[in-house]
């Protein structure tokens, strides 16, 4: 059976250590990484939504509270999917992941199997994108915002959450999960890239 998913694209946030919106900065292949992760999701997602920032064409909400962070972007995103379609799950994609792709998407649907999942590269969750399950969506709509901001407290609520190796055993490559959070990783992969390139 063909499974119904959403995509959220979290586009919001200061980027404080990046001193530029992160959304908008150029990747090697030449589009913001508010525009790759656009692409990944609507690639696999019925629908997709851009939470916080207005940097695509999809459909677009304002962040509800200023510097709400990501958790506070990712419930009233998923409450708003959740008032308009029936998903069977929901994908978060937030623009800091410049090498995501849609086959990394479907690798991690597959391994899941259903399940909600947070990769997890070099010993490290990777909240940037993650996978909600149904039994996940209803958890994050009656998940309490007031119990605090970290985004791993609406994954720890998650009953079916599954954490997903990225490696060459399991076929998930943590290269397409790699986050850029400063200036100085910016140029990193724009350095490696050239080098890959060349």
């Amino acid at each position: 059976m063909e499974r119904r998913i959403g995509g959220l694209l979290l586009s919001g946030g200061r980027s404080a250590r990046m001193g530029a919106a992160k959304a908008n900065l150029a990747t090697p292949g030449g589009l913001t990484m508010a525009l790759v992760a656009a692409r990944a999701l609507t690639q696999i997602s019925l629908v997709t939504a851009e939470v916080g920032g207005c940097y695509t064409n999809l459909p677009h909400l304002e962040d509800q509270e200023s510097f709400g962070g990501p958790l506070r972007a990712t419930v009233e995103g998923i409450r708003w999917i959740a008032e308009r379609y029936e998903l069977d799950g929901v994908f978060v994609l937030a623009c800091d992941l410049p090498l995501i792709d849609c086959s990394t998407l479907i690798t991690i649907l597959e391994l899941g199997d259903g399940k909600s999942v947070v990769p997890v590269v070099d010993g490290r969750k990777q909240y940037s994108c993650t996978f909600i399950s149904k039994v996940g969506i209803e958890a994050a709509l009656n998940f309490d915002l007031e119990r605090g901001k970290r985004w791993s407290l609406l994954y720890d609520s998650l009953p079916d959450l599954c954490l997903l190796e990225a490696s060459g055993e399991s076929g998930l490559d943590a290269k397409k999960l790699t986050d850029v959070d400063t200036t100085l990783e910016y140029l990193q992969l724009l350095e490696a890239w050239g080098r890959d390139s060349s």
